[in-house]
């Protein structure tokens, strides 16, 4: 925190997120992406499982997150899912929403009412997976340009 303060980290992303921002796929996760470059140390899916990970095989996620062992991508040892794309809380049924069901109803908001939809439409799903498929190609792209994730091969 010493660090990040004596070289006004905070400012200089505020800064480069206004003048940049608009154009990236995720503004604010883009913005520290490219400010922190090589430095950024990527932690295992079983800390950051992001629940849209549920449509690729488990050979195309081991080799996004060039993984050894599968382990790392099995349901029942993943600590921390990232609701990526579509969100239990306004859609129900959607991947790992059980999961999301099960602490929410242990939660202080329980008795809150929320807006979810029961069930989705195949037009609303189709869209979401298309829309979903072509950011993480662009992100994918973007990545490999700054040098966070490299190609096997390399």
């Amino acid at each position: 925190m010493n660090l990040i303060r004596k070289n006004a980290f905070f400012e200089k992303a505020i800064d480069y997120y206004i003048q940049n921002g608009k154009d990236f796929m995720f503004p604010e996760q883009d913005t520290l992406n490219i400010l922190i470059g090589e430095k950024i140390k990527l932690i295992s899916p079983k800390y950051n499982y992001i629940t849209s990970n549920k449509k690729f095989t488990k050979e195309q996620l081991m080799n996004f997150y060039e993984l050894d062992s599968p382990s790392d991508i099995k349901e029942k040892n993943i600590v921390l899912f990232h609701y990526a794309g579509i969100k239990p809380w306004n859609f129900y049924p959607c991947f790992y929403s059980k999961h999301w069901e099960k602490y929410y109803k242990k939660s202080i908001f329980y008795n809150k009412s929320l807006k979810r939809n029961r069930y989705y439409n195949f037009v609303i799903r189709l869209f979401s997976f298309l829309k979903n498929q072509i950011r993480i190609l662009k992100n994918i792209k973007f990545y490999k340009s700054i040098k966070i994730v490299g190609d096997k091969n390399e």
